[in-house]
């Protein structure tokens, strides 16, 4: 990666982690840039990692996702695990966070309404899962993107 900043001497801890979230997130979103949907060997699975991508906002469970389309949650739990070598859950969080990210970037929409298009009708937990990603508040995460 590039130089992208800078610090001017002295350095505070405040800069030093601003500069820090800063790069975590062009880490994040390069990384997210270079894994877009990807097809699996199975069909069942393409066709729910699809689904979830478009529907990020109904805030959907395994339970949910298996009526959907018609399968049993250990078959999901085993697809997911075996072509993507993560969870159901990790997945979708993920693919929220991303939605989020995406949406502090280039929207001017308030945080809680960014949670709400994602599908999260908890305010404070959205805020806490994104910090647990990203390492930093929404509001920050806008405030070094923009």
């Amino acid at each position: 990666m590039d130089g992208f900043d800078y610090l001017v001497k002295p350095v505070t801890e405040t800069d030093l982690l601003a500069l820090l979230e800063k790069l975590s997130g062009k880490l994040y979103d390069k990384v997210a840039k270079a894994n877009p949907i990807k097809e699996t060997p199975s069909p069942e699975l393409n066709e729910i990692i699809t689904y979830l991508h478009k529907n990020v906002s109904q805030g959907h469970t395994l339970e949910s996702i298996c009526n959907e389309f018609f399968l049993k949650p250990n078959f999901v739990c085993k697809l997911f695990s075996r072509y993507l070598g993560t969870t159901f859950t990790a997945y979708y969080t993920n693919v929220r966070m991303e939605e989020a990210a995406t949406l502090l970037r280039t929207t001017q929409k308030t945080v809680k309404e960014v949670s709400y298009i994602c599908g999260y009708r908890d305010y404070f937990y959205f805020c806490r899962v994104f910090r647990d990603i990203f390492s930093c508040t929404p509001s920050a995460y806008r405030e070094t993107r923009q």
